[in-house]
């Protein structure tokens, strides 16, 4: 148990400096972390999940179960991806859920 221990005290070390500074940290693909400005980058266990700010705008999710966007009066929820979304910009919105099996054509002789 001691050893799990420092190597937590240790990764605690390297990590808490490194994530404070504002610099960049890659223990890919277990973390990525960057910070430059106002712009913030986390994805965690590759790119499953995932946080992103970028002035006016943020965006997070689990791949591929659901993400969201923000940005101002705009607001972007996807769950499913590709199978639903719902967007909303100020008073108008649109939403769908699409069937697993989409098909047109046209059929004559």
């Amino acid at each position: 148990m001691i050893p799990l221990r420092r190597s937590l005290l240790l990764l605690c070390s390297i990590l808490l400096p490194a994530i404070s500074s504002g610099a960049s940290l890659s223990l890919w693909p277990f973390l990525m972390y960057e910070r430059q400005g106002e712009r913030v980058s986390l994805e965690v266990l590759g790119p499953i999940f995932f946080y992103r700010r970028t002035g006016g705008e943020t965006l997070w999710g689990g791949r591929p179960l659901l993400s969201r966007c923000t940005q101002g009066d705009y607001n972007r929820w996807e769950f499913l991806y590709p199978l639903g979304k719902y967007e909303r910009r100020g008073k108008t919105y649109k939403a769908y859920l699409a069937p697993l099996w989409i098909s047109r054509g046209e059929e004559g002789g």
